[in-house]
């Protein structure tokens, strides 16, 4: 499952630039919102989800945010700025379902 805040976007670039297919995304604001965590009417970001959610500061560094990701080889600080949204993904979908009462699997809710 790719987790993380407008996924459907990366899936389509996986898909287009890259010849991924990406079977499975969840969208962490739009779960967010109908769990009512936050207002569906005000978008967030994934840094926003983490600090509401798990505590914690997620860096976001507008020079790498912005700048070619399709240069190779990446850098560390592209790689960093890469692995610790996918980890902010992965904690923010844990803290979401383990809201969930019914005992459904991530795979169930994001289905």
């Amino acid at each position: 499952v790719k987790a993380g805040v407008g996924v459907a976007q990366d899936a389509d670039l996986l898909r287009r630039d890259g010849g991924c297919e990406v079977r499975s995304c969840c969208d962490l604001f739009l779960l967010a919102a109908r769990e009512g965590v936050v207002p569906a009417a005000q978008p967030c970001s994934l840094a926003h989800l983490a600090r509401q959610l798990l505590g914690v500061e997620l860096p976001k560094d507008d020079a790498i945010r912005r700048s070619d990701w399709g240069q190779r080889p990446l850098s560390k600080e592209h790689l960093f700025y890469a692995a610790r949204d996918a980890l902010a993904g992965l904690d923010v979908l844990h803290a979401l379902a383990s809201r969930r009462p019914d005992g459904s699997s991530v795979a169930e809710w994001c289905g």
